[in-house]
């Protein structure tokens, strides 16, 4: 009951910039950090606003599509990977990051 209660609820994430992100609480809670900062006595007619000082408005708004996408599709789970394909991934991993 609580879960389709939070579908209808909103919380603004603020990003480093100040970008206000309007997200389903439902969605919202997905992330621990966010989860631990939300205030559940707070009225339900205002949306909570949440800094995220930290994270910046091009990397808020991709982890909410992917909680977003995840919500509706659950990811499942992954096998432990061996040394050899764990090796491979870090590589690919810091180039990824490192793309424009």
């Amino acid at each position: 009951m609580a879960e389709s209660n939070d579908d209808n609820k909103t919380v603004h994430l603020v990003s480093q910039e100040g970008e206000s992100f309007d997200v389903p609480l439902s969605v919202a809670k997905m992330s621990e950090l966010v989860k631990t900062m939300i205030d559940e006595d707070q009225d339900d007619e205002e949306a909570q606003e949440i800094p995220l000082p930290n994270v910046k408005s091009s990397i808020l708004a991709k982890v909410i599509e992917f909680a977003k996408h995840y919500k509706v599709d659950p990811m499942y789970e992954v096998e432990k990977v061996s040394s050899c394909s764990g090796d491979f991934w870090l590589v690919y991993q810091s180039l990824l990051c490192l793309a424009p």
